[in-house]
């Protein structure tokens, strides 16, 4: 009878460990999904295009495109040049699914850029870097 008690008393401890472990996951905030809008950043497409042309790269006639492409696309922000347009996107999610539409694009969060096809590859390697710099 005295095994049975330990085994009963076992039983129970087991369970009241495995209760409370539960219990206190509760209480921490799940991690944000891809898109649940959460701000990854506090980058704009503007501050990404200034961070290209401050690493000494080509960026001429910067304008915002916002009204003419983010309608259609979904996209926060726009701002084309003659050598990239910078996308910003609500969220991870939304940007990765407009950059496998693309045949050609760089994808870092929640943007997209899209190089003119003028951009030779090996200097799209310098605008990824100036890039990843500007959004991290």
């Amino acid at each position: 009878m005295v095994l049975t008690h330990r085994m009963l008393a076992g039983a129970i401890l087991a369970v009241g460990l495995t209760l409370t472990g539960c219990s206190s996951d509760g209480d921490r905030p799940a991690p944000p999904a891809a898109d649940s809008g959460a701000a990854l950043n506090s980058a704009t497409a503007q501050s990404v295009v200034d961070a290209i042309v401050a690493a000494d790269l080509a960026a001429p006639n910067a304008h915002d495109d916002t009204a003419q492409r983010c309608p259609k696309i979904g996209c926060l922000q726009a701002v084309t040049t003659d050598t990239v347009t910078v996308l910003k996107f609500p969220s991870t999610g939304t940007a990765l699914r407009h950059l496998g539409q693309l045949p050609d694009g760089y994808g870092i969060e929640d943007f997209v850029v899209v190089f003119d096809p003028a951009v030779p590859a090996e200097q799209r390697t310098r605008y990824q870097r100036a890039i990843s710099g500007a959004v991290r």
